[in-house]
């Protein structure tokens, strides 16, 4: 069915069929409205695609040739200009779970409420200057490249009460991709079953509670992580971020961008926070538990890292790992907890600066500085319970301290 110049239409308990997997089932070229209520498209490549015009879809279903072949893969609903509206739509790719569920680009907006979307290998993408809003407890079931991506241009994207599920073990999925120049906001969105559960490389990400549990135990070195950040801007405020599996991966990673931690609780990871590039912001009572091991930390700020701590607590497993591994430009910490760790700060590099706040150490040394700067105060260092073992803290000769109403 095709719509155009200023045509209306309404369908109702309406059934589209297409014949080999291809065609599209509805076209949307203009008119001011076209309303389908409880119609099923199936058979087809492309379920719905608008490009000017408004379209609502109620109920009803789209089955679309997902694995068509030969990069030939189809799309449930595709938007370049109009506006689409979809309320409790269940969107299915068939034959092998290759394709895309939904895409809005140009100047195309897309709103979906309690939207179901399974079968396909890319959930949702919005590109270019589209606009995407997705809510009502929408869930995305994917097995491919990603769950939501917001991709070239400015896009933008709203996602509230949303459910994004990898499957097949989840390595090598993401959750969320932000590649563009836009911004995208997530609210009460849980990420579930992917090796990397958002990705930000531009633009400006934010995430208000919900939750990410990646595949942290993948195996063969190739561990998950929660967050991953090379550019942009990102905030997290109250988010859960959880490695599965045997503990392994890195809760969040950060390579270049911006990246704030208000209120967020990561556990079941080797690793909890590590920048080695870009600026840090940990705040508002932020979590971090991680599992021991060798080479196992609670956060580490690399060569070219600057972090900002306060009220923040670092929890590990026992006698090995440490809690801070500080190699880079400047970390400050204020009201920040340390315990559970074989070690408890370790400075080869920097500058550090510990205001208030304590460390609990069961291994060798509670602070162990090799080169670099710190400033302590208002500290409180507590070794092993056997108090013939451990150091609270050793100083190379390339570094400095500078100590205030520190208790060892």
């Amino acid at each position: 069915m095709k719509v155009g110049g200023t045509a209306t239409a309404h369908l109702t308990d309406v059934k589209i069929r297409g014949t080999s997997g291809q065609g599209t089932g509805v076209v949307m070229e203009g008119g001011t409205v076209t309303i389908m209520e409880r119609v099923w498209i199936e058979g087809v490549k492309t379920g719905v695609y608008a490009t000017n015009g408004r379209l609502v879809m109620k109920g009803g279903k789209i089955e679309f040739t997902s694995g068509a072949g030969n990069g030939n893969y189809g799309v449930g609903v595709g938007v370049s200009g109009g506006v689409v509206t979809m309320m409790g739509t269940k969107i299915v790719g068939t034959s092998g779970g290759t394709g895309k569920g939904v895409y809005a680009t140009g100047t195309g907006k897309l709103v979906m409420s309690g939207v179901w979307i399974e079968g396909v290998g890319k959930g949702v993408e919005v590109s270019g200057e589209g606009m995407l809003e997705m809510m009502g407890n929408s869930t995305i079931i994917f097995t491919g490249d990603y769950g939501v991506k917001v991709g070239s241009g400015v896009a933008s994207a709203i996602l509230t009460d949303v459910k994004i599920m990898g499957k097949d073990g989840g390595t090598g999925m993401y959750g969320v991709q932000m590649t563009g120049e836009g911004t995208m906001v997530m609210n009460m969105v849980d990420i579930l079953q992917v090796g990397v559960g958002v990705y930000a490389s531009n633009g400006r990400l934010k995430m208000n509670m919900g939750k990410i549990e990646f595949t942290s135990g993948a195996g063969n070195g190739n561990y998950g992580v929660g967050v991953g950040v090379s550019g942009g801007v990102v905030t997290m405020m109250g988010t859960t971020i959880m490695g599965s599996g045997s503990g392994k991966g890195t809760g969040v990673y950060i390579s270049g961008g911006a990246v704030m931690l208000s209120g967020v609780n990561i556990s079941k990871v080797e690793k909890g926070v590590s920048a080695s590039n870009g600026k840090l912001v940990m705040k508002g009572g932020t979590k971090i538990t991680f599992a021991g091991g060798t080479g196992s930390y609670g956060v580490k700020v690399g060569s070219g890292g600057n972090a900002l701590f306060y009220g923040v607590s670092i929890t590990g497993s026992g006698r090995e790992g440490t809690g801070v591994v500080m190699d880079g430009k400047m970390l400050m910490m204020d009201g920040v907890d340390i315990s559970g760790v074989g070690m408890g700060v370790e400075v080869s590099e920097g500058n550090l600066v510990m205001h208030k706040g304590s460390i609990g150490f069961t291994g060798n040394y509670g602070i162990y500085l090799i080169r670099g700067n710190a400033l302590l105060n208002d500290i409180t260092i507590t070794g092993p319970g056997d108090k013939s073992t451990g150091t609270g803290m050793y100083v190379g000769s390339s570094g400095k301290i500078v100590m205030k109403d520190v208790t060892m």
